[in-house]
């Protein structure tokens, strides 16, 4: 079977996995891809002929205007499964609503085992194979989790008496890294554990914490705001000497996009917690080659990656990491820019440091990070990762 696909590149990894596995012959291309390659459109319409399904992640991007009417002058000849944030854009498939839900679902919770489910699910209800498949698994939508450490941890508590199995000395300080729900459950976590294993050589401890950016009541998943109060807060009192806030949403933001007046609830909480916010950035639309030698830098994506979360209070934006493989989507990940970062993670435990001094006016926050830390038990509960 010959597939063709239109998703975000961070969704094409594990499917084309999962299309090598049952043997399907995968046609991908990224959102990111054709925003940089404008003729790419003409080249997916003519691919739609000769496929057997088409499967698109439909987006607001400008090219999906042109995409659209090549599909429409398509679709009586092959299956068009269409999902994406607005549920509209379904409409454009030509298949079972129902199928178009699930695949959806499929998508939406993510993961290795959901890619190679929905691809089974799909043979079995379009092309008749005999073959097994699971329904949607739901995934966790936030929680700890340090790439060291097995387990997904829905507390602090649990989280630090397995980290001290782990750790192989007593850390100055702790420090909480913020991370996207995308980067765990498509694996791509080079960068997160990067930044995790400079600060631990600096003696700094973490608490890796990844949660989905947007806050919506029809999943049931915490919002930036409730993350840091859950897993960085001890009541009033901080556990973190320091943040790094790998996510480029504001805190306070939910379902229907972000918008400038998410910003002051995050700003709020930030507050109330009381450390400085390192705000690092990966260049998602340039490698390392490409945004070393463009004078715009980041380009576009200064704006919400820079100037956007500033609104937060946040400082130190510096490029910790590029995309890798943006021309061959069904490979890119990000990778770690190591030699450009350290004098930053240097800044971080200057700064942690500081507010370990006897002498410093904050030294009142020690005790909460120190007090769980010394009740953390010598044995732990934790569930196994399934990714």
């Amino acid at each position: 079977m010959r597939m063709l696909t239109v998703m975000w590149s961070s969704y094409l990894p594990l499917l084309s996995e999962a299309a090598r596995d049952r043997g399907i012959e995968l046609s991908a291309w990224s959102t990111k891809q054709i925003k940089r390659e404008p003729e790419a459109v003409a080249r997916i319409a003519s691919e739609i002929d000769s496929s057997d399904l088409v499967l698109l992640y439909r987006t607001s991007d400008d090219f999906w205007e042109e995409l659209d009417e090549a599909v429409l002058d398509r679709r009586d000849r092959v299956p068009v499964v269409v999902v994406g944030p607005e549920p509209s854009y379904a409409a454009l498939s030509n298949v079972n609503p129902e199928i178009t839900a699930a695949v959806f679902r499929y998508i939406l919770f993510g993961g290795a085992a959901n890619m190679k489910n929905m691809l089974a699910y799909l043979a079995s209800q379009l092309f008749g194979d005999p073959v097994a498949f699971e329904s949607p698994e739901p995934l966790a939508w936030e929680g700890i989790h340090h790439p060291a450490v097995p387990g997904i941890f829905s507390t602090t508590a649990d989280f630090l008496a397995a980290y001290r199995k782990h750790l192989a000395f007593e850390p100055a300080s702790f420090v909480g890294l913020l991370y996207t729900r995308s980067n765990w459950v498509n694996r791509n976590l080079k960068v997160e554990a990067a930044i995790i294993r400079a600060l631990e050589e600096r003696g700094l401890g973490l608490i890796p914490v990844f949660y989905y950016s947007l806050k919506d009541a029809r999943l049931g998943n915490m919002g930036g705001t409730d993350v840091v109060e859950h897993f960085l807060m001890d009541g009033q009192m901080p556990l973190v000497d320091a943040v790094v806030k790998l996510t480029a949403f504001f805190l306070g933001s939910s379902r229907g996009g972000v918008k400038g007046s998410d910003a002051p609830s995050g700003a709020e909480v930030l507050k109330k917690l009381g450390v400085p916010v390192f705000a690092p950035v990966i260049s998602y639309y340039k490698d390392r080659a490409q945004w070393l030698v463009d004078a715009d830098g980041l380009g576009s994506q200064t704006a919400w990656s820079i100037a956007m979360p500033e609104f937060e209070g946040v400082i130190e934006p510096m490029v910790v990491g590029a995309s890798r493989g943006i021309s061959t989507p069904e490979e890119e990940s990000y990778e770690p820019l190591d030699d450009r970062s350290s004098s930053g993670w240097a800044c971080a435990r200057s700064r942690t440091a500081k507010r370990e001094s006897p002498s410093s006016s904050t030294t009142t926050h020690a005790p909460a990070w120190r007090r769980r830390w010394a009740a953390a038990p010598t044995s732990t509960r934790w569930r196994a990762s399934s990714m």
